[in-house]
């Protein structure tokens, strides 16, 4: 049953302000002002799988956002490198080729993060959007008429908002 623990954020995020912070199912994850990530609240998505077992590289590095998923989560870092950890049985954590090679080179200026059930989403400053996780739960693909004209996205459990540059949302 949900507890009083959902409540209690870390209190190193306490004295060193908040930068980003977000809700999953369970569990909550947040960013300090140094980019340093928390997890909290029930935080095991299975017998093996505890979110707050934050994998070394995404420790190591300077957080700017983050996004809680149902059983995942997305960070990213000040370099544009993105990262996932968490549930990956179904895709949530296995990004798209063109964002593990901008890992590698930072081409693609990614300027924000969402993770939502199976599946999770980043958006660049050109107005592309890229998609990731359960294809089989939720269509992941986008009209190529609106890439590039994307402003803000917003994931629900089951589907993608977009906003586009002339104001329809689709």
């Amino acid at each position: 049953a949900p507890g009083y623990n959902m409540m209690k954020r870390p209190s190193e995020l306490k004295e060193n302000g908040v930068r980003c912070i977000s809700v999953g199912f369970n569990y909550s994850v947040g960013v300090d002002n140094n980019g340093k990530v928390y997890v909290w609240g029930k935080s095991k998505i299975s017998s093996v799988i505890d979110m707050k077992n934050i994998p070394d590289e995404i420790a190591e590095a300077d957080i700017v956002q983050v996004s809680a998923g149902t059983d995942h989560a997305v960070a990213l870092a000040s370099d544009g490198s993105i990262y996932c950890w968490g549930n990956n049985r179904l895709g949530q954590c296995r990004l798209p080729s063109e964002l593990v090679m901008n890992n590698r080179t930072h081409k693609i200026n990614i300027v924000k993060i969402e993770a939502s059930d199976q599946f999770s989403a980043a958006l660049d400053d050109k107005g592309k959007i890229y998609l990731w996780g359960n294809e089989n739960f939720v269509e992941l693909w986008v009209k190529s008429e609106y890439q590039g004209h994307i402003k803000d996205v917003a994931l629900t459990n089951a589907a993608f908002v977009l906003l586009l540059d002339d104001g329809r949302v689709t």
